[in-house]
């Protein structure tokens, strides 16, 4: 089926036929027949689908200090921010809320930092690929990078990275996600995710 040439079927209210390449298809579609809208960066949600992809948390400690991080015991991490890359291929609303929770019992390094310093920004990227491991290589190359931190299951140098600039930071982390041939969605601390993508941020 062609779908330069093939008109939509319209079967009913509820139901369309119609060959489509792209989700921007899709949404011209609808928006024509039922003026609905739809945010192409995100698919379009129900409630039984899981939003995934992988994400970096960008963090700021306000204080220098010596942290304990689980299996890496103890070190210093200097005054800054920090940009801790994840994925969360089983949904991002689990892994997010973990994050935001306070007062949990650590289990991953992030968990121990996280304690210590505040989320200031959270970066997301639908993909069905494993980004941390991507995005973490690439920004091996541009960032100062705490050794071993957040990859015991990987063969990363690390997936923790360190500015004293967040502006430069999110900046080289938008444009290694971008080199990459995916498309970010930022947001601030205090804004709001979509309901599917985390109920506390």
């Amino acid at each position: 089926m062609n779908a330069e040439t093939e008109e939509p079927k319209v079967v009913g209210v509820h139901e369309v036929v119609v060959a489509v390449e792209d989700a921007s298809q899709v949404a011209a579609l609808y928006h024509d027949l039922f003026g609905l809208k739809f945010d192409l960066e995100w698919s379009m949600p129900n409630e039984n689908m899981k939003v995934k992809g992988g994400y970096v948390l960008v963090m700021e400690l306000e204080k220098g200090q010596e942290i304990s991080v689980g299996s890496l015991g103890r070190s210093y991490f200097p005054a800054g921010f920090y940009a801790y890359c994840g994925s969360a291929l089983a949904g991002f609303k689990a892994r997010l809320n973990r994050h935001l929770t306070e007062n949990k019992k650590p289990k991953w390094h992030i968990d121990y930092l996280v304690q210590e310093a505040e989320i200031r920004e959270i970066i997301l990227c639908q993909t069905e690929k494993r980004l941390e491991c991507l995005l973490s290589q690439a920004l091996g190359s541009e960032l100062t990078y705490i050794s071993h931190f957040g990859c015991s299951d990987c063969h990363c140098k690390s997936h923790l990275f360190f500015s004293t600039d967040k502006d430069s930071l999110v900046e080289t982390i938008i444009a290694s996600i971008t080199k990459l041939g995916l498309s970010p969605q930022s947001y601030p601390a205090g804004s709001l995710m979509p309901d599917h993508v985390s109920n506390q941020a």
